[in-house]
């Protein structure tokens, strides 16, 4: 019942690799804080300092939030290893503030394995904003479907719950900056996505990496019982085109996260063929 009674939801997401110093200072500036990783090994923690810096490495084992940063931060804080030059994260970890400097420590720019992660920022609007979400999230597995072309479509099939719904706003996700993304609503609905009648469709070009929430041209009116379809056009330059999905359920040492897909929900279908495959009967949904 909590999740009825939020006060903010997400609405957005955003993925910048931590290469990207110069952005990452830009979107601190205006989110404040920003999720990252690294990979933790006592031996590279310099106590004294509160600083952090491992040469080498790929893998990380620990999130933490980055809060700010010193370009002049002196690289002969950091020990054993020392980088190449100045400069530093400054970073809030999770284990309380009896660790580093009151929970705060310093990472610097060069740690091999921050260094190749992606800063994820976090977008919140009012509860007040919408007041429902048409979603099947039913694991957390990340994934995607594709077709190794440039071009796919990726489309859900919903059916309106409430009386005199308006339908403002589409949510979708791109694996990175290199997408053209146009979103379609079609209503009524019958069986495949495009069964219906196209009301309205939005373009976005080059969003940045993560999950987006945008408003639509048109609101669309939804009564009770109205099967509308939610489709995505994901367009790259180069490489290939990649729909994210949650997929099959996935069970690890500490969680089970269980997914139930049912037929007619998620569709995929590539741009040179007018076939929508049913992805939620292999237990996929977009």
């Amino acid at each position: 019942s909590l999740a009825y009674k939020s006060i903010f939801h997400l609405e957005n997401t955003e993925w910048i690799p931590m290469q990207n110093r110069d952005t990452i200072k830009t979107m601190l500036k205006k989110y404040g804080a920003c999720a990252s990783c690294y990979y933790h090994d006592n031996y590279y923690y310099n106590d004294t300092t509160h600083a952090y810096y491992k040469p080498s490495g790929a893998t990380s084992n620990h999130e933490v939030t980055i809060v700010g940063w010193d370009d002049n931060y002196s690289k002969d804080n950091f020990a054993p290893d020392t980088p190449e030059s100045n400069g530093a994260w400054l970073v809030k970890n999770s284990w309380g503030t009896g660790w580093g400097e009151n929970g705060y420590f310093w990472v610097s720019y060069e740690d091999s394995v921050m260094q190749s992660m992606t800063a994820k920022f976090f977008d919140y609007g009012k509860a007040t904003n919408y007041n429902n979400n048409y979603q099947y999230d039913g694991s957390i597995s990340g994934g995607g479907a594709t077709f190794n072309k440039t071009t796919m479509y990726a489309a859900n099939v919903f059916t309106a719950q409430g009386t005199g719904e308006k339908l403002r706003a589409v949510g979708y996700g791109v694996l990175n900056s290199n997408y053209k993304v146009t979103i379609q609503v079609y209503k009524d609905v019958e069986d495949v996505p495009t069964s219906g009648t196209l009301v309205t469709t939005k373009t976005i070009n080059y969003p940045t990496a993560g999950f987006h929430t945008v408003a639509l041209p048109t609101a669309v009116n939804l009564t009770k019982g109205t099967k509308f379809a939610v489709v995505v056009l994901y367009e790259v330059e180069s490489g290939r085109a990649i729909a994210m999905a949650d997929g099959p359920s996935t069970s690890t040492s500490w969680f089970t996260a269980t997914n139930v897909a049912e037929s007619g929900q998620s569709y995929a279908r590539s741009t040179e063929s007018n076939a929508w495959q049913d992805v939620s009967n292999m237990s996929y949904n977009f």
